[in-house]
């Protein structure tokens, strides 16, 4: 081969592969987003929300989550909201109709032991089915995800 054919080979190899290099970069790894402010990280989800039932008195109980990540301590849960569905026995059975929760309650910690038990009561009406679950909320007012769902007469 002609030395500058080689040459003229090479600066084209160049060209296409800086071409190709700009390229990439433009498009970047990923998408791209604000930085996340402290504070507004969801505090940890409850996992194992649990119930008792006793002559129509249901006592929900939960322990306050454990930070998994580094994150999760900076804004940990000063209160649980309890929300509850309450259907008929139809409207239960029903596969497509969807389930809508309600405020019922809202556990504080403060002035608690966080390695005690949470607790919340209610009294069940016959007649109805019941789903409940707990959502941990910070002191900046970050909801967390829902917590599993119990269903103490299903």
């Amino acid at each position: 081969m002609h030395p500058l054919t080689i040459m003229a080979f090479r600066s084209r190899f160049a060209v296409m592969a800086a071409a190709v290099l700009l390229i990439g970069a433009m498009h970047g790894c990923g998408r791209k987003m604000d930085p996340i402010q402290p504070g507004t990280y969801p505090p940890p989800a409850v996992k194992d929300l649990a119930f008792e039932l006793q002559d129509g008195l249901l006592t929900l109980f939960w322990t306050l989550p454990a930070a998994e990540k580094e994150r999760d301590k900076e804004n940990p849960a000063v209160s649980f909201k309890v929300l509850r569905a309450r259907q008929t026995a139809s409207e239960a059975e029903c596969q497509s109709c969807s389930v809508r929760f309600q405020a019922v309650g809202v556990v504080r910690l403060a002035g608690r032991d966080p390695s005690e038990r949470l607790q919340f009561q209610d009294r069940l009406e016959p007649g109805y089915k019941y789903r409940y679950k707990v959502i941990g909320t910070s002191a900046a007012g970050v909801d967390s995800k829902d917590s599993n769902i119990v269903h103490p007469n299903s």
